[in-house]
């Protein structure tokens, strides 16, 4: 019975462990996100997504409905793509990488002054980019960017390591309360 409990507790140790890992990480990736308040040049890898004029070619595909762009090559395109993206929602895939499919998925929220607010995540091999910003269609506005992947685990690997630590001695020290306070028979 005590190699019963031993490994519940010790299993039940793991899964706390984990699901701390996977909050603290996306928690990480809000605190060291990059935020702009209209100043500033945003990170190379900001991702854009824009619709392509008629005949532009996009790595191999003739007239895509979207293209995913990162700030660092915005400047080079000309003419200019437009930003104004005609659905509320959507994804698209990117050419493979070996195996591997990266997403795209985007949701557009109209702001009062007739621009719109642009979200995407690009989930790529190792990584999640995550760019928020703001178009008229021609220009951009950038909000904030962020970045999850194997560092931002690796950041929250101690914190996660230290709460579950905690977390078992303030189980082991609430259960043997209980045990003392109840009455013996």
């Amino acid at each position: 019975m005590a190699f019963l409990k031993r490994t519940g507790r010790m299993l039940l140790q793991l899964v706390t462990f984990l699901v701390l890992l996977a909050v603290l990480s996306k928690a990480i990736t809000f605190v060291t996100a990059e935020r702009y308040t209209g100043v500033g040049e945003p990170n190379r890898l900001f991702p854009i997504i824009a619709v392509p004029q008629p005949g532009d070619v996009i790595e191999g595909q003739v007239s895509p409905k979207y293209q995913l762009l990162y700030w660092g090559r915005l400047r080079e395109l000309q003419p200019a793509p437009r930003f104004r993206l005609a659905e509320p929602e959507g994804e698209f895939e990117l050419p493979a990488i070996g195996q591997y499919v990266p997403l795209v998925r985007f949701s557009v929220s109209p702001e009062a002054d007739g621009r719109a607010r642009v979200s995407v995540t690009v989930t790529d091999d190792d990584y999640v980019l995550y760019s928020t910003y703001i178009t008229d269609g021609s220009k951009i506005t950038p909000v904030n960017f962020r970045i999850w992947g194997p560092s931002s685990m690796l950041l929250a690997l101690i914190p996660a390591v230290v709460l579950t630590w905690g977390l078992s001695r303030l189980v082991a020290w609430w259960r043997r309360r209980r045990a003392e306070a109840a009455p013996q028979t």
